[in-house]
């Protein structure tokens, strides 16, 4: 059963957003439209939203409830491609959002393989035009640089167990049979509150799709088509995602002022300035999983 996706920190991402009626908004990360279509109802006739995804059945969704709207402009891109379209159309925004991870639909569907909740095939791709599965990343990777992605990616302490378990037992194809490998190796405890085999799903997740590589090669050229002045929020989910986002604020943070010689950066980079860092509401959490290890940073471009 597929259930709502519900926006997360959705009144918090709009007052930090500040949209004003004539905007040009850039909705990084469409999923099923919670953020798109409370964005899209502060702008007037002369405002802009731009609604961007790499899953087809988000672009189907965008398409059946937006397309009609002259307002909206919608890309089937992943991030690196499509940010590089806009700075060739030379596009400014106004306000940027992006909501990172996976979404309710995806974890939902048992066809897309996101979830050992349900079984299903290995997919777990968010582009499902892009060729490498997680069922043939899983065939094929050897044991090692299995290891080592599901300790990079899911803090997995028991990585190269679990890696030995899935080459020795292979081919792997549904999501249960990668479940079970991981069972196998981390059994589930009485009472245990998080499914043994989340970080490697996790690990599998990031490393097929490339998020962390996506993250960091989009931050910098979000900030080229942010305005002087345009609010910029990002919505991570886990530490990797923050650490990433957090990098990028450093290098592109207001600079300190030296009592002995003030150093100016460079006319054309880019600086700006946290505003807030959110947490959702006690409330939120318990309505919503999703937003459990949600948190929103909100930053203002300055130069």
């Amino acid at each position: 059963m597929i259930t709502e996706h519900k926006p997360v920190m959705l009144n918090e991402v709009l007052r930090s957003l500040a949209i004003q009626e004539d905007a040009r908004v850039l909705d990084m990360t469409y999923g099923r439209g919670g953020h798109a279509n409370a964005m899209l109802g502060l702008l007037g006739e002369q405002g802009r939203l731009v609604v961007v995804d790499c899953d087809a059945s988000a672009i189907e969704h965008a398409e059946q409830h937006l397309s009609d709207d002259e307002r909206i402009t919608i890309h089937h891109e992943q991030h690196d491609a499509v940010v590089s379209k806009l700075i060739d159309e030379q596009f400014q925004f106004d306000s940027v959002l992006m909501d990172l991870g996976v979404s309710s639909p995806q974890l939902d569907d048992p066809t897309r393989g996101f979830s050992f909740r349900f079984d299903g095939p290995l997919d777990m791709r968010m582009d499902q035009r892009q060729p490498i599965t997680a069922a043939s990343w899983i065939n094929n990777t050897d044991e090692q640089t299995m290891a080592d992605c599901i300790w990079r990616y899911g803090d997995e302490k028991r990585s190269r167990k679990i890696a030995e378990a899935i080459c020795n037992n292979r081919p792997v194809d549904s999501t249960q049979q990668l479940k079970n490998l991981i069972h196998g190796v981390k059994p589930r405890r009485a009472g245990q509150k998080i499914d043994p085999a989340t970080k490697t799903f996790q690990a599998i997740r990031i490393c097929i799709n490339r998020e962390l590589i996506q993250l960091e090669k989009t931050l910098p050229v979000i900030l080229q088509l942010l305005r002087v002045g345009g609010r910029f929020a990002v919505i991570t989910f886990q530490g990797h995602e923050q650490t990433i986002l957090k990098n990028f604020i450093k290098r592109h943070k207001t600079p300190k002022r030296n009592k002995y010689q003030e150093i100016s950066p460079p006319a054309d980079h880019a600086i700006l300035t946290v505003l807030e860092r959110i947490k959702p509401s006690n409330d939120e959490r318990l309505n919503n999983n999703r937003a459990r290890s949600a948190q929103l940073t909100v930053m203002e471009r300055v130069q």
